[in-house]
């Protein structure tokens, strides 16, 4: 079977190739504005593995026409601002762990916003290796896989583990993009549970004789992509592809359907124009354009065999666990599960004599009293924390004096402030004293004791022409409101 041939294929054509110039016929790479005899020789792409084992499960294809009423399809769709960085595999038959553990659910991670994530491919193709996976049949094994251990695996296997296990990722996951054999910690597993996919489903699943998919093919591709939905593609490579297709310029299509066949691989589809389709490759980026490159639709309606999607990404869910202090509340007061991507609220409610003095935790903000996180990508922690209320109360004074302090001081609830007036010579304090707080004054020396603050409130001071009423020595005086003051 070819999969098995792939490296040894490789190496082979490469000896022969590398003294050659590029692969150049009009049929095969065409660049506009270029001459695709001009392109460079032929990079030793052998160190570059596939490792695509095509599904035994045919799922056919509607016939699609253009309907009366149905919506055309866009002329052109692009979501690579979704992507993630391009990968390269080496020289492991991994492209199913990059296509769909790593391109595929690293793009969800994104258009979910959440904090930069990356998925580790060998979390995933370790264990859907299909000599690993099918150990127990020999037989089976050696009919696929031959003498190689490293051979591939089946897109729809990356597709059930993503879904029942999910993926590690790349900053947690320790064996890091080439090991195959060694399987995941246990705890790695735990941390893949945060990040699973929804129900997958085939687009289409056609033998891999290259017989093709035809037009129905394409336009089935494109209208997932139209409703911005990333397409794993399972397709035949040839020379031009695999050896030729490398630092060209984002012109140039690959239109090889007739040299021969090298392997089969896994790679993502992530949008489309008139003359075909825009994909993410796992080679590196010197293959294609910085690591994307663009299929002709003639190349998908013939070599693509397989395609598929996912619903949507179900990232989490994620432990979000309130913890407040003494003074008051937080609601909902037990750990919260959320998605990734989703947004969900906290009540905060301090106690009387208290106010809020802070909330953190989890990227969230506070609005009045309600804290919002969202886009959650982890486990966190929102922390409410409360202190004594504290109020502002405001001091003025008009012409003719002074008051001090004279600006604006923070009180706790239930405490008082206190105020120094100054008149100017030959001035005295209009009483009562202006404001809210409410207060008295000790005429004595001028200061001013406001009542307890429970709120915001203000000391408003006043003076007008006349004498202290305490002047005279040893004369007993009556201060106004029944007070009664003697002088030294």
């Amino acid at each position: 079977m070819r999969h098995i041939c792939n490296n040894v294929y490789g190496l082979i054509l490469t000896l022969l190739l590398i003294t050659t110039t590029a692969f150049a016929q009009d049929s095969v790479g065409t660049d506009q504005g270029a001459d695709a005899t001009t392109q460079t020789t032929a990079t030793p792409s052998s160190l570059h593995g596939m490792g695509l084992i095509p599904s035994a499960k045919v799922v056919e294809l509607p016939t699609h026409s253009h309907a009366v009423g149905v919506a055309p399809l866009p002329a052109t769709v692009d979501l690579t601002q979704w992507s993630v960085p391009v990968g390269d595999q080496g020289q492991v038959d991994s492209c199913v762990g990059w296509a769909v553990g790593y391109g595929l659910m690293g793009w969800y991670a994104n258009r979910l916003n959440m904090a930069p994530t990356t998925f580790a491919p060998m979390y995933m193709y370790s264990q859907i290796n299909f000599s690993y996976m099918y150990s127990s049949d020999p037989q089976l094994v050696s009919e696929m896989c031959g003498n190689e251990n490293d051979c591939g695996a089946n897109i729809s296997d990356g597709f059930n583990l993503a879904m029942d296990q999910g993926v590690d990722t790349e900053s947690d996951y320790s064996q890091g993009d080439y090991d195959w054999k060694d399987q995941p910690a246990a705890v790695e597993q735990v941390n893949a549970a945060y990040y699973k996919i929804n129900q997958w489903n085939y687009i289409f699943s056609s033998p891999s004789d290259g017989s093709g998919t035809g037009i129905n093919g394409q336009i089935a591709i494109q209208t997932a992509l139209a409703n911005s939905q990333p397409v794993v593609l399972g397709m035949a490579v040839r020379e031009y592809m695999y050896f030729n297709y490398w630092n060209v310029s984002q012109d140039t299509l690959d239109s090889d359907i007739t040299s021969d066949v090298v392997g089969d691989h896994a790679l993502l589809a992530v949008g489309y124009d008139q003359d075909g389709l825009l994909v993410q490759n796992s080679w590196g980026t010197s293959w294609g354009f910085g690591g994307f490159g663009r299929l002709a639709w003639a190349v998908v309606q013939q070599d693509v065999y397989e395609a598929y999607t996912v619903d949507s990404a179900a990232f989490g869910p994620y432990a979000i666990t309130p913890i407040s202090s003494a003074g008051g509340t937080i609601n909902p007061s037990t750990p919260v599960a959320v998605k990734a991507g989703t947004s969900t609220s906290f009540k905060i409610t301090p106690s009387s004599k208290f106010a809020i003095a802070s909330v953190t935790g989890c990227g969230g903000s506070l609005s009045g009293t309600t804290y919002t996180v969202s886009h959650i990508g982890a486990n966190c922690t929102v922390t409410a924390t409360f202190g004594k209320a504290t109020y502002t109360v405001t001091a003025s004074a008009g012409v003719h004096g002074s008051i001090t302090p004279a600006q604006s001081v923070l009180v706790e609830w239930g405490n008082t402030a206190q105020f120094t007036f100054e008149p100017d010579p030959g001035y005295v304090v209009v009483r009562p004293v202006g404001g809210t707080c409410g207060g008295s004054l000790n005429i004595r020396n001028d200061v001013y004791t406001t009542n307890t603050v429970k709120g915001n409130c203000t000391v408003v001071a006043t003076f007008k022409k006349g004498a202290s009423p305490i002047q005279g020595s040893n004369q007993p005086i009556t201060a106004p409101f029944g007070m009664i003051s003697r002088v030294p």
